[in-house]
C-alpha cells in the first residue's frame, strides 16, 4: 500500500522525503528498505521528488510515496517521522542536508496490512488447475486478496504467506473438503488445488478462507458457484 508523501515549499528547491523510526531513531535507507543510524544510510531519500509549480504563486508541491510494507512487515504498529530536507551538496546527506519541515503529530503509523480490516476481499474463481497435466482433472481455487478493489500485494507483505480452505456446499451441515495451506505466488495470489475435489454442477458453495501473514491472521467466508 502506498503512503503519499508531500509538501509545499518554495519554488525550485532540490528536496527529498527522510523517514526516521521513533522507538529507536534510525532512519530508513531507501536503497535496501532497512533502517540504520544516520551516518550508515547509503539514500536518505526516495529520489523520484516530482516539483509541480503552483500557478500564480512562488511555491511548488512536492511530492513522492513510500510502499508501506518497506517500513514495516509486523502485526505490531510502529511510528515513523517524516522530515522534508533541502539537498545542499552534490549528493544527499542527513547530516549536511537542511530540514524543511518537522514531522507533524501525531507520526506516521504503520502495520502490516490490517488484515482484520472489513474492506479486505478475498475473490474466488474455481477451476481446473493449470499447471497439472494432461488427464488430470484437479479442481483448484485461484485466491486473490483485495482492498478498495485493489490486489494486496501479498507476495510483498510476507512471502510466505499461506491459505487453507475448507469447502461446504449451501445447506450442508459437514464440509465437503478442506485444502491445506498454500504459500503465496509471486503474483500474490494463491491456487489452492485438491485432488479429488467432489464439487457438483450447479451447486453454491461456502468457502472458509484462513490467511496467515506477517504474523496475522483473517478469516472469510465466502460463496461461489459451480457451472453445469
Amino acid at each position: 500500500m502506498l503512503e503519499p508523501l508531500s509538501i509545499v515549499l518554495a519554488a525550485s528547491l532540490t528536496v527529498y522525503p527522510s523517514i526516521q523510526r521513533v522507538s529507536d531513531g534510525l532512519w530508513f535507507d531507501w536503497s535496501d528498505s532497512t533502517f540504520k543510524a544516520s551516518g550508515s544510510v547509503t539514500q536518505p531519500g526516495p529520489g523520484d521528488v516530482v516539483a509541480r509549480t503552483i500557478a500564480g504563486s512562488a511555491f511548488s508541491h512536492y511530492s513522492s510515496s513510500v510502499e508501506l510494507s518497506r517500513l514495516n512487515k509486523k502485526a505490531t504498529a510502529a511510528d515513523y517521522s517524516v522530515f522534508w530536507r533541502e539537498k545542499v551538496g552534490g549528493s544527499e546527506s542527513l547530516a549536511a542536508d537542511t530540514i524543511m519541515s518537522h514531522p507533524g503529530n501525531p507520526p506516521l503509523s504503520v502495520r502490516l496490512a490490517d488484515l482484520a480490516s472489513r474492506e479486505l476481499r478475498f475473490d474466488v474463481q474455481p477451476g481446473f488447475d493449470p499447471e497439472a497435466g494432461p488427464g488430470d482433472d484437479k479442481a483448484y481455487l485461484l485466491v486473490s486478496v483485495l482492498h478498495d478493489s485493489a490486489l494486496v500485494p501479498i507476495a510483498t507483505l510476507d512471502n510466505t504467506a499461506t491459505l487453507a480452505a475448507t469447502v461446504r456446499e449451501q445447506g450442508a451441515s459437514v464440509d465437503t473438503l478442506t485444502i491445506s495451506a498454500q504459500t503465496v505466488k509471486a503474483n500474490h495470489t494463491f491456487s489452492l488445488t485438491h485432488e479429488t475435489p467432489g464439487l457438483l454442477d450447479n451447486r453454491n458453495y461456502l468457502v472458509t478462507l484462513t490467511l496467515t501473514c506477517g504474523g496475522v491472521t483473517a478469516v472469510r467466508t465466502v460463496q461461489f458457484a459451480t457451472a453445469g
